[in-house]
């Protein structure tokens, strides 16, 4: 009598052992951390694309605070837009850091071209342009900027500040 191959009766335990496939529960587990491991990536990708967001808004907020402060600093010393007008100091920082409009140096209304106290708007996003003046800070002959912008992200407020320190040139 002849036996075939294909019809031999395997036990259970030459089974498990067996190159011919895998068991459902093999698959199912399989699946199972595979789908773990898409949806821990998703998570990442989500916190990435929120951190760029929020990071392209602090690079925005930067580059008109360098700008305001550049033509700020390009001023003659003596321009309306570079004078302390808070005459109280409060302390030693003569209100740098004032953020507020009715307690910055900002005039209502600038005389220099470019700057703004109003709202500027910039890749979809609006800020608010603040700068403070301390005479004589650190020392005599020096003023002293700080140009504060605040802006509002996924209803968080924003600030980001730039400071120099200009010399009186004679």
């Amino acid at each position: 009598m002849k036996t075939d191959s294909k019809f031999k009766i395997q036990n259970s335990k030459s089974r498990i052992h067996s190159p011919s496939g895998f068991t459902l529960i093999e698959v199912l587990i399989g699946v199972t951390i595979f789908a773990v491991g898409v949806l821990a990536l998703a998570t990442m990708q989500i916190a990435t694309i929120r951190g760029t967001e929020q990071a392209s808004g602090t690079t925005e907020a930067a580059v008109v605070a360098s700008r305001t402060l550049e033509i700020l600093a390009s001023l003659p010393w003596a321009h309306a837009d570079v004078q302390n007008t808070n005459t109280t100091a409060d302390g030693t920082n003569y209100g740098l850091d004032n953020t507020d409009a009715g307690t910055t140096d900002a005039p209502a209304n600038p005389t220099a071209t470019g700057l703004a106290r109003a709202p500027v708007n910039a890749a979809g996003q609006t800020f608010n342009v603040f700068w403070n003046v301390a005479p004589s800070v650190p020392i005599a002959n020096t003023k002293t900027v700080k140009v504060t912008v605040v802006y509002t992200e996924r209803g968080a407020t924003r600030r980001v500040a730039v400071q120099r320190v200009i010399p009186r040139i004679i």
